[in-house]
């Protein structure tokens, strides 16, 4: 019958957007009760889902301190949303190759881009590589949908831009509008034409159809 307050506190991003916080559990009379956390997953967004599943199990009566470990350990449930490989020269791979919408590319640019950022404050060679491809199912408006892709992340910062499907030429006409360069692949030899260095950081997206996974298991495959 009593109130229950958990907080995450003291909120801290790695270079590959994996948050670390404080998790803290208190109620009324009650000495608070603290464990560290380590997310595994990408994005600070996954802290409020953390914090909430933490109190989900806490009013079960699950200790504070396996909360905590469980949370350590947790990876993503689905294949190939925002999958993150973590390769032995120090570059990481996301693979975000599940699905794709204007929307969805958009978050994933956004996001990996300010991943890229960080790993350059350390590793200030590092590279931002974008491989996406078609969006399908957009109807009339894909043309300029795909070039605003592509212009978008261009104005993001990417090193290098990679397009591949039906409207690679839009993504890369939208990058070039604004002064980028990008360049137009095939599914089975992009990954050999990426020589990844230590802290790069790829994104791969696009949609079902153009089976990008296959090429983020190329560029991890290549790697271990």
């Amino acid at each position: 019958d009593a109130e229950l307050f958990v907080r995450a506190t003291d909120l801290k991003p790695d270079d590959l957007d994996r948050y670390s916080f404080v998790l803290t559990v208190t109620g009324p009379g009650a000495t608070a009760h603290s464990a560290k956390v380590q997310l595994r997953l990408i994005g600070e967004h996954q802290v409020a889902d953390a914090t909430a599943a933490a109190t989900a199990a806490l009013v079960l009566g699950v200790p504070l301190e396996t909360v905590a470990a469980a949370l350590n350990q947790a990876t993503a449930r689905a294949r190939w949303r925002m999958e993150l490989h973590e390769l032995p020269n120090g570059a990481a791979v996301i693979n975000d190759a599940y699905n794709a919408n204007p929307e969805s590319m958009a978050a994933a640019l956004r996001a990996v881009a300010a991943i890229g950022e960080r790993r350059r404050a350390s590793r200030p060679q590092a590279r931002t590589i974008a491989v996406i491809g078609d969006m399908l199912e957009l109807g009339e408006t894909s043309p300029e949908l795909h070039a605003g892709i592509g212009q978008l992340a261009a104005e993001l910062g990417y090193d290098e831009i990679v397009a591949l499907g039906e409207h690679a030429q839009d993504i890369v006409g939208g990058a070039e509008r604004v002064g980028a360069r990008a360049r137009i692949a095939e599914v089975q030899t992009v990954a050999g034409s990426l020589e990844l260095q230590p802290g790069d950081v790829v994104l791969v997206k696009a949609s079902r159809g153009l089976s990008l996974d296959e090429v983020a298991d190329q560029l991890v495959g290549g790697e271990e």
